[in-house]
């Protein structure tokens, strides 16, 4: 079995770090490198609408500093 990992990449997808910062994105994906995954993954949207997910209407994006 190969296991992945999906890399954080939106502005809320690391609790109290807002924008995301690139660097992070790298430590994670240093960490899974050192700690045995196979792969890491980041998603193809830049935009994502959470008013689907019951939030309030908004759109989350990508940090624009990459």
């Amino acid at each position: 079995m190969r296991i992945g990992l999906a890399l954080p990449q939106y502005d809320y997808s690391v609790q109290g770090e807002s924008p995301l910062r690139f660097e992070t994105v790298v430590e994670h994906a240093l960490l899974a490198e050192r700690t045995g995954y196979d792969s890491v993954w980041l998603s193809d949207h830049l935009v994502l609408d959470l008013e689907k997910y019951g939030e309030a209407r908004s759109h989350t994006e990508c940090s624009s500093r990459w």
